[in-house]
């Protein structure tokens, strides 16, 4: 998958996107609705794979007491989110490592 534009994603305030809804947003700009994470099948919708391909969902603990955080893989050992005070950013995968949970692709 090829993510277009990757740059108007960036510097969003975290108050009006947190780190799901940035992700849901780039997922609609590539015609991919996927809903809200608490929809009956939001899980069900994604398959776990170890090697992350662009436009994979990177699921993490945040920095601050270890709740869920999300990203979008975009390639080259990186992947874009949004952090509360720093608003979407892109970081380099292998800083975070240690707290991935997860890599998920959507199921077509």
């Amino acid at each position: 998958m090829r993510i277009e534009n990757i740059e108007k994603f960036l510097s969003i305030p975290f108050e009006k996107c947190n780190c799901f809804d940035l992700v849901s947003l780039i997922y609609k700009k590539n015609g991919i609705d996927i809903g809200n994470y608490t929809d009956r099948n939001f899980h069900q919708q994604w398959e776990k794979v170890t090697t992350p391909i662009r436009l994979d969902l990177i699921y993490m603990d945040s920095v601050r007491q270890h709740r869920d955080h999300v990203g979008v893989y975009i390639g080259n050992d990186k992947f874009i989110h949004a952090m509360e005070n720093r608003g979407s950013e892109i970081a380099s995968l292998n800083l975070w490592k240690k707290r991935i949970k997860g890599i998920y692709r959507w199921r077509k």
